[in-house]
C-alpha cells in the first residue's frame, strides 16, 4: 500500500533510469524496435519492460510515462514473491518468513534501485530478480530429477532474464551450470542424461532471448565502443565503503545470525539446497569481483555495473538471515521452555512470532525510506512542470516521427527522447555501447557552437550526418541567439523554459 500510494497520480519517476526506460518503451509503442535515441542504430537495451510498459500503455490507452509509473509497484512485487517462494523450497516455511520480513524491511534507507527489496519504482534490474529466484527453485527441483522439461523451463527463465535484465541472467545461468556441470562426469547414464539437458537448456536460452542478441550480432558484432553504461561506479558498493558499513553494529549483527543461518542449513538442512545457495553466492560473487576489476581495468570486457551482482549477494544474505533468526528463535525458545514447564506446550510455531515482532520494530523507519518520500517529492516536480510537459506534448504532435533533435544530453534523456523522438547525443551512461559516444559529443558541440556564430554551413555539415531536423534548448539560450538566426532555422516552439527551431532543408 505505501508503494501504491507513493506513485498514486503521478505521471513521470524520479530517476534517470526510468526516463531511459520511457523512451523505450515509448518507440516500441510506436512501432519502431531500434535504439530509442539514436537514428538509424539498434536496439540494444533489454527489452522486456519496455515492452511490457509499451504493451499495456496500448490496452488501456494511456501514456507510455503514467503506464510506466503505475506499473512500479506491481511488477516489483513479484520478486519479494518469488524471494518468498524461494526460499521456502530451499529453507522451509518458519526461514522462509523470517527471510522475507528481512528482504522487505531491513534494508534501511536505500534508494530505490539500489537494494534487494521491494520498490514502488519500476527499475528493470530490480525486478529481474523475480526470474533469478523461479529459476534457482527450477535449478533444485532439477537437482532432485533430470527431466527435459525442467530443463527447457529452466532455459526459458535464463533467456527471459536476458531480455528483462542482464545480470540475474547471468547469476541464474552461472547457478545452474556450477550445480550441474559436475554431474556431466558422473557414472552413465546420468552423465550422458545431464549434458543433454545442459544443451537442451542452452539452445532454449538461447532461442528465447534471441530479440535481445541477435540485433546486436548482427549491426555491430558485440564491438563495444562506449563501456560507461557497464562500468558506472556506485559508490556504496565500491571495497572501502563494503568494509565501513560492515563494521557497523547492525551489519555485524545480521552478519552473525546470516553466519548461524550458513551453518545451520549446511548441517541440518537440504544439503542439494545448501548447494544452490553456495553456487548462488559463489557466481555473484564472481561477477561482483570481475566488475570490480572491469570499472579499473579497461582491457577486460564488461557485462554490467557491478552493484547488481552485489543485490544478489545481499539477497542471498538476506534467505541466510532467516535461516539464523528462527534458528535462534528455536534456541532461545527450547532454553526458555526448559526453565518454564508452560512453555514446552507451545508449539514450533510459536517462532514465528520473530519476524512479526522484526516487523512491528521497523516498520516506522521503512516509511521512512527515500522511495517513498524524497523519490515521490521529486516524480511530483517531474509530473506537474507544465513547461516541460507542454514541450513534450509539441515534440509528439507536430515533429515528424523520423525527426532528430540537437540538444544537451539531458533534455535528449528526460524531454525528446520519452517524446519518441531521436537525438544526436545523449548521457555517456544511457547512450548506445556500440557507438561510439565521443564521435557523437563533439558534433553535439560543433553543431551548437556553429548556431551561436551563424555558421549555416558547418552546423550543415554535421546536421545532415545526423539527419538533424530541430534543435531542442533552453528559451533564454534562444535570446542570446536570436540575432544570429537566418534563413537555415526558424522557432516552431517556444514557451518560458524551453524553445525549439526547425532547421530548414
Amino acid at each position: 500500500m505505501p508503494g501504491v500510494w507513493t506513485v498514486h497520480r503521478l505521471t513521470w519517476p524520479y530517476d534517470a533510469d526510468g526516463y531511459r526506460d520511457i523512451a523505450a518503451a515509448q518507440a516500441i509503442r510506436d512501432g519502431r524496435w531500434t535504439d530509442p535515441f539514436y537514428k538509424d542504430e539498434a536496439a540494444w537495451y533489454s527489452p522486456a519492460v519496455p515492452a511490457i510498459v509499451a504493451a499495456t500503455a496500448a490496452i488501456v490507452d494511456a501514456p507510455v510515462s503514467r503506464t510506466f509509473v503505475v506499473l512500479g509497484p506491481w511488477l516489483n512485487a513479484l520478486a519479494p514473491i518469488g524471494f518468498y517462494l524461494c526460499a521456502l523450497r530451499l529453507t522451509g516455511a518458519l526461514p522462509a518468513l523470517a527471510a522475507v520480513t528481512a528482504y522487505l524491511f531491513l534494508p534501511g534507507r536505500a534508494p530505490a534501485w539500489a537494494a534487494a527489496t521491494f520498490s514502488p519504482w519500476l527499475f528493470p534490474a530490480i525486478s529481474a530478480h523475480t526470474l533469478f529466484y523461479l529459476g534457482v527453485m527450477v535449478c533444485v527441483a532439477l537437482q532432485d530429477r533430470l527431466h527435459a522439461g525442467k530443463a527447457a523451463l529452466a532455459g526459458a527463465i535464463v533467456g527471459v532474464g536476458v531480455l528483462w535484465h542482464p545480470a540475474s541472467a547471468l547469476t541464474l545461468a552461472g547457478v545452474l551450470l556450477a550445480t550441474h556441470v559436475p554431474r556431466v562426469w558422473s557414472p552413465a547414464p546420468h552423465g550422458y542424461l545431464t549434458l543433454r539437458l545442459l544443451l537442451v537448456l542452452g539452445v532454449v536460452a538461447g532461442l528465447t532471448s534471441a530479440p535481445a542478441w541477435v540485433p546486436i550480432a548482427w549491426r555491430y558484432g558485440f564491438h563495444t565502443l562506449n563501456r560507461a553504461p557497464a562500468v558506472w561506479v556506485y559508490e556504496a558498493v565500491q571495497p572501502w565503503a563494503l568494509l565501513e558499513a560492515f563494521v557497523r553494529p547492525s551489519a555485524l549483527v545480521i552478519s552473525t545470525v546470516a553466519a548461524v543461518g550458513v551453518w545451520q542449513l549446511w548441517r541440518h538442512g537440504d544439503r542439494r539446497a545448501a548447494g544452490v545457495v553456495l553456487a548462488w553466492v559463489g557466481v555473484a560473487g564472481g561477477f561482483f569481483v570481475y566488475m570490480l576489476a572491469a570499472e579499473r581495468t579497461p582491457a577486460l570486457p564488461p557485462l554490467v555495473s557491478a552493484y547488481h551482482f552485489y543485490f544478489q549477494l545481499v539477497a542471498a544474505k538476506w534467505l541466510l538471515f532467516g535461516v539464523g533468526l528462527v534458528s535462534l528463535g528455536g534456541a532461545l525458545l527450547a532454553f526458555i521452555a526448559r526453565a518454564d514447564r508452560r512453555v514446552q506446550a507451545w508449539p514450533p510455531a510459536a517462532v514465528v512470532v520473530v519476524p512479526i515482532l522484526l516487523c512491528v520494530a521497523v516498520y516506522p523507519r521503512y516509511l521512512r525510506r527515500e522511495a517513498f518520500t524524497h523519490a515521490r517529492a521529486l516524480a511530483e516536480q517531474a509530473s506537474t512542470a507544465t513547461q516541460t510537459n507542454a514541450a513534450r506534448e509539441w515534440i509528439r504532435r507536430y515533429a515528424p516521427a523520423d525527426a532528430v533533435f540537437l540538444t544537451s544530453d539531458d533534455d535528449a534523456l528526460r524531454v525528446v527522447g520519452p517524446a519518441g523522438r531521436r537525438v544526436v547525443c545523449v548521457f555517456q551512461p544511457m547512450s548506445n555501447p556500440y557507438v561510439s559516444y565521443e564521435a557523437r559529443a563533439a558534433a553535439r558541440d560543433r553543431m551548437f557552437a556553429a548556431l551561436a556564430r551563424a555558421d549555416p554551413a558547418q552546423f550543415r555539415s554535421d546536421a545532415r550526418r545526423y539527419g538533424v531536423t530541430h534543435v531542442f534548448l533552453p528559451s533564454s539560450h534562444l535570446i542570446a541567439i536570436a540575432p544570429s538566426l537566418g534563413t537555415w532555422t526558424r522557432v516552431a516552439f517556444a514557451n518560458q523554459m524551453h524553445a525549439i527551431l526547425e532547421v530548414a532543408k
